[in-house]
């Protein structure tokens, strides 16, 4: 197995394409890869994708995602990115640990430090399917001097309780539900002291899963934080809806079976869309969330796990 050849792949693309970095293991490959390959198809800037693989890619995997994706895709191998990622973070000890503990570490950390002579980091999960022509968010103009995330109307997926944002020693604010299915970092706004002081506190990881969604939310709201409307890139709830404005959709795991085949029916419509003209991405600012806002939350969510009641 081995990696892409940058050399020969920046013969071959335009000047200005965007490295746009995603994650993928060898399972459920063929589900990512028909989520790039959309990412390719509508995307009406130029881009250009590099999957960080999680050290399950032989070269079998390899060969099915350069044929679809064609050549110009670059695969990270996982060995690769833990030499480079985990020697950058030496000054990060709790960052580094992480880095070393978590996929969602490499998720955050590998993109960033890919390419230390470039400001931008354009990041996308590999489970979110586009249905039509877009432009905008993987621009580099677009993205100078903020961060982006995706939008979640649904849940704050925060690692941290209520009284964490209360008392004389609070965490500093976090944003309103994002999601980190979309990252893109103007990585000059990074605040590393309190990244590596956030991830210090064991007492903010009390779901370690969302610990890093519950970070950038954190990091976003010093940091001139946006996120995707969710009308354009929805999230697949059970009772999400897809309007017209909607030119991807994220498919959630735990209700991808029930929606793949809804969002495959959408994508088929959208194809038969006569000459459409690429949407606009559309941002809106991130808000803090409070308290009251995250214990409410919270209270939905553990009544939706026990009793079945979907949002």
């Amino acid at each position: 197995m081995h990696a892409a050849n940058p050399a020969e792949k920046a013969a071959s693309e335009p000047s200005n394409a965007v490295i746009v970095h995603t994650l993928a293991g060898k399972k459920n490959l063929s589900f990512y890869l028909r989520c790039l390959r959309s990412l390719l198809d509508h995307c009406a800037d130029p881009i250009r994708l590099v999957i960080h693989e999680d050290g399950t890619f032989d070269d079998e995997a390899c060969e099915q995602a350069r044929t679809i994706l064609g050549e110009n895709l670059e695969i990270l191998l996982r060995a690769e990115g833990d030499e480079r990622t985990l020697d950058a973070l030496r000054p990060y000890p709790h960052a580094r640990k992480l880095r070393q503990e978590s996929i969602w570490g490499i998720e955050f950390f590998d993109p960033l430090f890919s390419d230390d002579s470039d400001p931008l980091s354009f990041y996308v999960d590999a489970d979110i399917l586009f249905l039509r022509p877009f432009r905008n968010l993987f621009r580099r103009d677009f993205l100078d001097g903020k961060c982006i995330f995706l939008r979640d109307i649904v849940w704050h997926a925060y690692s941290i309780r209520p009284h964490h944002l209360l008392g004389p020693n609070p965490c500093p604010r976090v944003a309103q539900g994002i999601t980190t299915a979309v990252v893109c970092w103007d990585k000059r706004l990074i605040d590393w002291d309190y990244l590596e002081w956030f991830l210090s506190k064991s007492e903010f990881r009390a779901i370690p899963a969302w610990t890093m969604p519950t970070l950038q939310a954190s990091l976003a709201l010093t940091a001139n934080g946006h996120a995707v409307v969710p009308e354009q890139i929805v999230n697949a709830y059970p009772k999400a809806i897809l309007t017209p404005e909607a030119f991807a959709i994220h498919l959630l795991g735990s209700f991808r079976k029930e929606w793949q085949p809804e969002a495959e029916r959408a994508a088929a419509q959208a194809a038969r869309e006569k000459h459409p003209e690429p949407q606009s991405c559309r941002l809106e600012p991130c808000c803090p969330l409070g308290p009251l806002g995250l214990a409410l939350n919270q209270c939905k969510r553990k009544l939706n796990n026990h009793l079945g009641i979907l949002w």
